[in-house]
């Protein structure tokens, strides 16, 4: 079936099935495979949707609902969504060690901010995992935030619990499980989510076996297989190793991923961008990460979101887009490097990913910072006399210059400066979908 371009919003019921078949099949799969391979050579991780994008753009196609076009939050909208809802996602495959541990975080509220969450009418969730036999599994879930059950639930957990930042995070399966459903007082069944769709992944490409839009089932309906005789293909793995391979070797490998998992991956889902009004930064942020470990040479931890960035504890950092571009983007980007000055000045080495998109082509750098100035502008930035000493996240600001290698901050006085990178690659997007350096 070739891609419409008519709206989500326009579509029935089955074309929308037909949709989420099609961009797992077209987008989502393939993507995997890919990342699979590669982490085999970077030990980076293979989530394919790092940031929770995708998960709107899956919403949108399941709801039948537009996004919002943007990218992160925005003081004129409300919700992920256009009519207001929101959209959590979690990921359980591709973990760290094989783990199967993975829950949806409705982070740390206050009472104000947990109503003003709860004045959404909805919140859908996308939960990724394996089913019982090993395949890639998604499910679409909805959990109705007018309905009293949820409400009491979110009341019970933030108004009563004496933790300095509580966290509710429900879960859909036990631990390492993939049989049973979570039963606890924090379990999405318990609170009342009903299940919406699922995409299962077989060998001949995406099954949608579950599709309930129109009339939410419950959860027990996720026990069931389908199509048992049907396995998930087999992935190659790479038998490359970083440490055998020469720098020129290893731009050409860093040129290879910037074609075949970002050039090629956003030109396979702009489509689905433009029928559902989604940002068009998808699943972006941790690619950069297997580029920084390319051209360095030093392999990941094979971690998402816990543990160093680098084996050798080195941090990286991405700054993605530019006020007001085909991406979405709603500002300039900046690094954002916390508060924890112990650790900031312990790195090895801090790395930015600068990529931007002139003419909706992309354009890749990978910049390594001068570290001992980067360590003196820190220990600046939070001493005792520094009008910022209580600042909760040290910032440094990209050049609007994408040609200069250099990222604006301020020092203790609020006097502006400049922190030095030098440049390990540059890559950019033709016309005709290739990579070249730039």
């Amino acid at each position: 079936m070739e891609t419409s371009l008519t709206k989500i919003d326009k579509m029935s019921s089955d074309e929308r099935k037909e949709l989420l078949r099609n961009f797992y099949e077209k987008v989502v799969l393939p993507q995997r495979i890919r990342l699979v391979h590669f982490r085999g050579i970077t030990n980076q991780t293979a989530q394919v949707d790092s940031d929770g994008y995708i998960a709107q753009l899956v919403a949108s196609i399941v709801t039948g609902i537009p996004g919002t076009n943007r990218h992160g939050k925005s003081i004129n909208l409300k919700g992920d969504l256009s009519d207001g809802t929101e959209v959590k996602s979690t990921y359980r495959t591709e973990q760290k060690e094989k783990m199967e541990d993975a829950h949806i975080n409705f982070g740390s509220m206050n009472k104000s901010k947990m109503r003003e969450f709860l004045s959404h009418k909805r919140c859908i969730i996308v939960h990724t995992s394996y089913d019982q036999i090993g395949r890639y599994k998604v499910e679409i879930l909805t959990l109705d935030l007018t309905n009293e059950k949820v409400i009491k639930a979110f009341e019970d957990f933030y108004l009563r619990s004496k933790a300095k930042r509580p966290q509710f995070q429900p879960r859909l399966y036990p631990d390492n499980k993939r049989d049973k459903l979570y039963n606890g007082a924090s379990s999405f069944k318990a609170i009342g989510a009903k299940v919406l769709a699922r995409v299962v992944e077989i060998e001949k490409g995406a099954l949608i076996d579950i599709w309930t839009p129109e009339k939410p089932a419950e959860p027990n309906i996720l026990l069931s297989i389908t199509n048992q005789k049907s396995v998930a293909p087999q992935i190659t793995l790479s038998s490359i190793k970083l440490k055998d391979l020469t720098l020129e070797e290893r731009k050409d490998l860093a040129k290879e991923f910037f074609k075949k998992t970002i050039i090629d991956f956003r030109r396979a889902y702009l489509p689905f961008c433009k029928i559902t009004s989604t940002t068009q930064n998808l699943g972006i942020a941790n690619l950069s990460q297997h580029v920084v470990s390319i051209i360095s040479g030093i392999e990941g931890n094979d971690s998402n979101a816990r543990g160093s960035d680098l084996r050798d504890g080195s941090e990286i950092k991405q700054a993605m887009g530019q006020q007001g571009d085909a991406l979405g983007t709603e500002d300039w980007p900046r690094l954002n490097l916390g508060r924890n000055i112990s650790k900031i000045v312990g790195w090895p080495g801090l790395y930015a990913v600068r990529i931007d998109c002139p003419d909706n082509l992309l354009r890749l750098k990978v910049l390594k910072a001068d570290i001992d100035l980067f360590r003196s502008q820190v220990r600046d930035y939070f001493c005792p006399t520094s009008m910022f000493k209580n600042s909760d996240n040290l910032q440094y600001h990209v050049n609007r210059d994408f040609e200069k290698d250099s990222f604006s901050g301020y020092d203790s006085k609020g006097d502006k400066r400049e922190l030095k990178f030098y440049r390990l690659l540059g890559v950019r997007e033709t016309k005709e979908g290739q990579a070249e350096e730039c």
